[in-house]
């Protein structure tokens, strides 16, 4: 047999499975050639199995591919699993029935041309429904549902061969005396949203290097920066404490009134005394006594004082609760950011990983073929370990960084969800839009701003407002000392008592009835308490001066974090567009050297030098994204109100008071 004109399969075959011509190595048929890996699909087979084990393999196959599949069985007989086969019908129905029939461990799906595109789709959702898990030939069944399959790592080197097969045909050479032996180098594809629905485990060392479909699709709920400190604002116990402590104030604040209140007793009194005494007719020999006690304060200054301080104290504790919702806030953004960090990191990191294994791949190949020495395979070998053990360690913090954030939440730490990232684009709509982004950039202008900044954070720290309550407070105790140099304290006071039984050793004069009582006013001024007075003024004044000091400082503190952090932010904001540029040149320069150490112009430690430069680079520009936005929100917290997680109304017209403001209109 033979073809008139050159005929090339550029796909890659399991010669032994379709049973295509093969002599040496060659097709040996004239103008005919393929390209083919022997026992391709034994070693698809075997890969899977390290996915779910299985001793009895299915193959859905259409009517026509049968003999092929029995081909295969028969030559794998001897091997540690069964093959057989299940035939797609012509409906979903049927052909599902039949798989529910056989009871598969694991199904191997190939294409059909008996189900079309819709109805092979809806056969792939029924089988997952059924929990059976799918292995796919290639890429585009994992896209559609199946667990796992497995694809070429490159595209390039296909390409190349058939460009070459191509060249050699063009001048000349007979189609069927060229090479078809064609080894791939093959990795997993994985879809991690059947796995989940199939609640299958994937091997820890498979992930590490698979390409993973749906990672974090279906993986929980949508989850933004903003619902993330809306929810924690919500949620978080620390506000369910604060919540108790305004309640307790406001409960101290109706007992210190309680005390102007009138104050009654009841008492009952049983008395002996020694008969000596009882014979003078003075006391009884014993009593039994009840009675009601009134008392009903008119006038106390500290009495007052404590009124009007646990009022206060009230808004105390409400200041309290606002500087502790701006800190979770701030805590959770910047969490929030910290997971989208690392998660951006494994992206790196993987890629690295990539392009470390495929130089140590070709490290391999030279060395066979004499060109290399072993020594550059041990060095990509070792940078490989090094890799999956970065890699390791950024799935390591962005589960860290969940726990975190749903503990902020208040959540179950162990809940997952669906982050919305953020991404260079959309950094503008965090800042403003380009009105903050001219600020930033003219220092005169950022100046000013910063100077507004400054005396809006003074306006709306809780922190300050809360330690200015406390200064009333303090003059209120001050005065209160002062005033006791002149004040009394007054009282009205009341008693009803009843005799319910005594006994008396001398006679006593008849009474009509056995109760008594009387009422009186007290006035109380203390003369003479050792200078106390003296010492108590001394001692409230410096705790007063203790607290102006401190309103101080507080007031310098404010404003030096609201500077330093927007000079911070200004200086992560340039380093954005630096270090994308800085990854652009470190790509460039190390797709270079790399195709200079496949050519053999270059070093190992130059490719290696290139490659680290690559991805530093490429890791700051995520990283720089992310400081950012973290140094916009501690900027936020600075100035004690969240700028960023603010409307589009609230925006505008925070900017448009700041330009009057700044005399800019």
């Amino acid at each position: 047999e033979s073809f008139v004109k050159p005929v090339l399969i550029a796909d890659w075959i399991d010669v032994r499975l379709l049973s295509l011509p093969y002599e040496e190595g060659v097709s040996g048929i004239h103008n005919f050639t393929y390209l083919a890996t022997v026992g391709l699909a034994e070693k698809q087979l075997e890969q899977f199995k390290k996915i779910t084990p299985y001793t009895k393999l299915h193959v859905l196959v259409d009517p026509v591919y049968v003999p092929y599949v029995e081909r295969y069985a028969a030559r794998v007989q001897d091997e540690s699993y069964e093959v057989t086969y299940i035939t797609i019908k012509d409906s979903v129905e049927e052909t599902l029935e039949s798989i529910t029939q056989a009871e598969p461990e694991a199904l191997v799906l190939t294409s059909s041309a008996v189900l079309d595109s819709t109805e092979y789709d809806r056969l792939i959702q029924a089988i997952n429904e059924a929990r059976i898990p799918t292995f796919a030939m290639g890429r585009v069944d994992v896209e559609r549902g199946a667990l796992a399959g497995l694809k070429p790592r490159s595209m390039t080197k296909l390409s190349r061969r058939v460009a070459i097969l191509v060249d050699r045909i063009i001048r000349g050479e007979d189609a069927g005396t060229l090479p078809v032996a064609f080894e791939l180098d093959l990795k997993f594809v994985v879809n991690a949203r059947t796995a989940r629905s199939l609640n299958v485990s994937i091997p820890f060392e498979i992930m590490l290097d698979a390409e993973v479909l749906g990672l974090e699709e279906g993986y929980g709920e949508k989850l933004s920066i903003y619902l993330a400190a809306e929810e924690a604002k919500q949620n978080n116990l620390l506000f369910r404490i604060r919540d108790e402590e305004i309640k307790e104030a406001a409960a101290d604040h109706l007992v210190q009134w309680s005390r102007y209140f009138p104050q009654m007793q009841f008492q009952l009194d049983y008395d002996v005394h020694d008969g000596e005494t009882a014979r003078t007719g003075l006391v009884p020999k014993f009593s039994f006594d009840a009675g009601y006690s009134l008392k009903q304060l008119i006038f106390s200054d500290p009495v007052l004082r404590d009124i009007r301080n646990a009022k206060k104290q009230i808004q105390v504790t409400e200041r309290q609760r606002e500087s502790t919702e701006l800190d979770i806030v701030n805590q959770t953004s910047k969490t929030y950011l910290d997971y989208l960090t690392f998660k951006a990191l494994r992206r790196v990191e993987r890629d690295d990983l990539e392009t470390t294994k495929h130089h140590y791949r070709d490290a391999g190949k030279r060395y066979k073929i004499g060109v290399g020495g072993r020594e550059e395979v041990y060095r990509w070998e070792a940078i490989q370990a090094q890799s999956e053990s970065d890699l390791i360690e950024a799935a390591s913090q962005i589960h860290s960084a969940r726990v975190v954030l749903n503990q902020l939440m208040n959540r179950p730490q162990n809940q997952t969800f669906e982050e919305e990232d953020v991404v260079l684009e959309t950094v503008n709509y965090y800042i403003g839009g380009s009105q903050l982004d001219g600020l930033i950039r003219h220092l005169a202008a950022y100046d000013m701003l910063i100077d507004y900044m400054v005396e809006a954070a003074f306006v709306n720290s809780p922190e300050l407002k809360a330690l200015q309550i406390g200064i009333e407070q303090q003059k209120e105790i001050l005065m209160t000392a002062q005033r006791r140099f002149f004040l009394p304290e007054a009282s009205f006071t009341g008693e009803l008592r009843d005799q319910l039984n005594r006994k008396k050793l001398v006679p006593e004069v008849a009474k009509d009835n056995n109760w008594d009582w009387n009422v009186g006013i007290s006035l109380s001024y203390p003369i003479f308490e050792g200078g106390k007075r003296f010492f108590d003024i001394d001692k409230e004044k410096a705790a007063l001066d203790r607290l102006l000091f401190l309103e101080e400082l507080t007031r310098q503190e404010i404003e030096r974090d609201v500077r330093t952090i927007a000079y911070r932010m200004a200086s992560s904001y340039a380093a954005i567009d630096l270090t994308r540029q800085s990854m652009v040149s470190a790509a460039k320069n190390f797709k270079i050297v790399e195709s200079k150490y496949v050519q053999g112009t270059a070093s190992i430690t130059e490719v290696i030098d290139a490659q680290n430069d690559k991805f530093t680079f490429e890791a700051d520009a995520v990283i720089a994204v992310y400081d950012f936005l973290k140094d916009l929100a501690d900027f936020d917290r600075s100035i004690s109100q969240y700028y960023f997680l603010a409307d589009e109304e609230d925006r505008k017209s925070w900017f448009e008071n700041y330009q009057k403001s700044a005399g800019h209109i």
